[in-house]
């Protein structure tokens, strides 16, 4: 498959209880292998590492998911990212929740074989797929 090929993301909202995250999803140019993959996040949230990662998963023929693990799609800097990660590690059992939310949204769509589906992480996206495993 030629390196040069455009991969986009498409828009993927989810739910934790009562929050909306909005993640991104990524599928290949084309016909899926019906595996997919979870992808994680460092602290500040989707940015261009997950990204690239993302586009290199789908031109390999998965489904990947990009992950919100902030709620409404957001970035964090600063404060806020401190925050956020003070409250994620003080409470694993609303990271674990968090991360569910997200694998099991991604095992319900089509074309993914739910018993083939992995999850990756970067940094604090690391940390969260070691809670979720």
């Amino acid at each position: 498959m030629k390196n040069d090929i455009e991969i986009n993301a498409d828009p993927w909202a989810y739910q934790d209880g009562g929050v909306q995250l909005r993640g991104e999803l990524y599928r290949p140019p084309t016909v899926s292998n019906g595996a997919a993959v979870l992808v994680v996040h460092e602290a500040d949230g989707i940015g261009g590492n997950v990204r690239e990662h993302c586009r290199r998963l789908a031109k390999l023929g998965y489904i990947a998911a990009a992950a919100d693990m902030h709620g409404e799609g957001r970035v964090l800097q600063g404060d806020e990212m401190h925050a956020a990660l003070a409250t994620f590690r003080a409470d694993p059992a609303h990271l674990r929740r968090r991360v569910r939310a997200a694998l099991d949204a991604l095992c319900e769509l089509d074309g993914v074989q739910a018993n083939r589906v992995a999850a990756i992480g970067f940094c604090f996206g690391g940390m969260t797929v070691l809670e979720l495993a």
